[in-house]
């Protein structure tokens, strides 16, 4: 929802994502409410997310319609990619949690980024790659005279 606010207001345009956001957050808070009476601190978090869900899906159609379906080349592909690394990561600390290593979640955190890090290299993810680079550049060869 940020990145599509900040469509709109590179066009001047900050109207629209207040509106989106205090409908949003009127609905958010109704849920609240609501589920916290039936669910607990588990309805609380899900209400939490329905509002943010609430706002990204409104501001992204939103966007779409001004700007066309096009704008959003690309997001399946890098939505299935990350989805399957964050599974592995997933998958992977909570193995870890499951140990008696000393810090479990420390080193749950740590292994669920090396493996999510890992899935999208393997998936050959530009961004992952290119966060490679940044954090490992090789030298380039010295010029010979």
């Amino acid at each position: 929802a940020e990145v599509a606010a900040k469509v709109f207001f590179s066009q001047q345009n900050t109207r629209t994502p207040v509106i989106v956001g205090l409908i949003g957050f009127s609905i958010g808070v109704a849920l609240k409410f609501i589920w916290v009476r039936s669910s607990g601190v588990i309805g609380l978090a899900a209400a939490t997310s329905a509002f943010y869900l609430i706002n990204a899906v409104t501001l992204l159609g939103l966007t779409a319609r001004q700007l066309g379906i096009g704008i959003f080349r690309g997001v399946p592909s890098t939505l299935l990619r990350t989805a399957l690394g964050t599974a592995a990561a997933v998958g992977l600390g909570r193995l870890i949690l499951q140990t008696s290593l000393p810090y479990p979640s420390l080193w749950g955190a740590a292994a669920g980024g090396i493996a999510l890090l890992a899935v999208l290299l393997l998936l050959r993810d530009d961004v992952a790659w290119r966060a490679v680079r940044v954090l490992f550049p090789t030298r380039s060869p010295e010029p010979s005279p």
